[in-house]
């Protein structure tokens, strides 16, 4: 993979892998437990590929430009990003979401909003916060996930 996690959302790329990226660095393995972000290793960037994303949103809030949507290689993937003056703050490709299709915010919390109903809530900007409301929860009455 060539360039930075920058340079591939300019060409409309991402890493087609569940990664997270924060600012210049590399691209960090993640698993959700229990709908909580846990971050793993570095992914091998040599075994790793680059699939085409497409946007479906942008929306800027306070300085922030806030962009989200879906990847070609499979329409079970969905990313979102953060970006400030035109650099990445940071980056998010999850293989099985779905795409994202919106942005709630509430209060200090951003709900990334997934076709399949799921929620990804980013407290204060901070992905390292992020915590997922499934879609069956999605639903129903607001759960303790939701922005409003």
């Amino acid at each position: 993979m060539e360039g930075t996690a920058q340079d591939w959302l300019r060409r409309e790329e991402f890493c087609y892998s569940n990664c997270i990226v924060i600012g210049a660095g590399e691209p960090l393995a993640y698993a959700l437990v229990e709908n909580k972000l846990v971050v793993g290793d570095d992914i091998d960037a040599a075994a790793a590929s680059l699939t085409y994303v497409f946007q479906n949103f942008s929306i800027e809030i306070d300085g922030a430009t806030f962009r989200g949507g879906e990847a070609a290689a499979h329409s079970a993937c969905g990313w979102f990003c953060q970006e400030v003056n035109g650099r990445l703050v940071w980056a998010l490709m999850s293989l099985e979401s779905g795409p994202f299709i919106g942005l709630e915010v509430g209060g200090d919390w951003l709900c990334f909003i997934s076709a399949s109903g799921s929620r990804w809530r980013v407290h204060a900007g901070d992905i390292r916060s992020l915590s997922v409301e499934p879609s069956s929860c999605a639903s129903s009455a607001r759960s303790e996930l939701s922005c409003r």
